[in-house]
């Protein structure tokens, strides 16, 4: 699709607008990542958008602003930014906007399987502490009926029958 792109060298550039070729490169080296300039030796070669971009942007500068104010203002009007990142022999050319949106999007699906993982833990947190508050109420239940028991077994012992009360000797010898 780049290569159904008409591309314009600075010279031809100038002949179109009217601006300097020294201002245009000036604006290719400020405002290069809204004008994505492809270099070729010592040239540099524009794409229509970009001319139409140069030329919003000598509107802006005879405004009165300054670098920064003109990329201000090419960014509140989401004009496009292309950065050339360099690896190795390979150029990559990323659309900030685009690579922007990617992540978003990227980032809203991670926020949706956090949000859903949250929820699951909930609900296995609710579950186990549901479990063990049941397993709690089994334990003290029978710990309780545990003490019941040996109350009965410790009152059963304890009763004193005649014969206890009798002292040893008189068992014995059957008084």
């Amino acid at each position: 699709m780049e290569n159904e792109k008409q591309w314009f060298s600075v010279l031809d550039v100038e002949k179109q607008t009217g601006i300097p070729n020294q201002t245009i490169r000036r604006y290719i080296s400020n405002h290069g990542v809204y004008l994505n300039p492809k270099k070729r030796g010592k040239g540099y070669y524009l794409s229509e958008e970009s001319v139409k971009i140069i030329q919003e942007i000598r509107k802006l500068y005879d405004e009165g602003m300054t670098a920064q104010l003109v990329n201000d203002t090419l960014q509140e009007r989401n004009i496009p930014m292309t950065i050339t990142i360099n690896e190795g022999e390979e150029k990559m050319s990323v659309h900030v906007s685009e690579a922007l949106q990617d992540f978003k999007k990227g980032m809203d699906q991670q926020n949706e399987v956090i949000r859903s993982l949250v929820e699951q833990m909930k609900k296995q947190q609710e579950y186990i502490d549901n479990k063990l508050e049941e397993r709690d109420k089994k334990l003290i239940e029978s710990l309780r009926k545990m003490q019941e028991a040996r109350k009965e077994i410790v009152a059963s012992h304890e009763k004193p029958t005649e014969e206890k009360q009798k002292g040893w000797l008189a068992r014995l010898f059957g008084k």
